[in-house]
């Protein structure tokens, strides 16, 4: 009975600060809006290349393909170059009374 009220002592503890976690991210967000006098224009501009190379996609296509060659080099390399094929019967004889003298 007190191994029982121990694991759910820890069971509302750990609930309780789940609840408190999580009731201090709600408060972080910004849910009042705020009328402003100003406007903010953003403009964009699409034609623009961007310089980051992690946004092109050929970077992305190389980074697969050496990926796939190294995992295909790590699972050929397992196997073993000789094979063990060597086989052994073993047979038992079986000794009569009759055949004693």
């Amino acid at each position: 009975m007190k191994q029982l009220m121990k694991t759910q002592s820890k069971g509302l503890i750990l609930f309780l600060l789940t609840c408190f976690c999580q009731a201090i991210a709600f408060a972080q967000d910004s849910t009042v809006s705020q009328q402003s006098s100003s406007t903010t224009t953003t403009t964009s501009n699409s034609n623009v290349p961007s310089n980051d190379w992690y946004t092109q996609p050929w970077v992305w296509i190389v980074a697969v393909v050496v990926i796939v060659i190294i995992i295909a080099a790590i699972a050929s390399g397992n196997k073993s170059k000789t094979t063990n094929t060597d086989r052994v019967t073993v047979t038992k004889t079986v000794r009569r009374d009759s055949d004693t003298v």
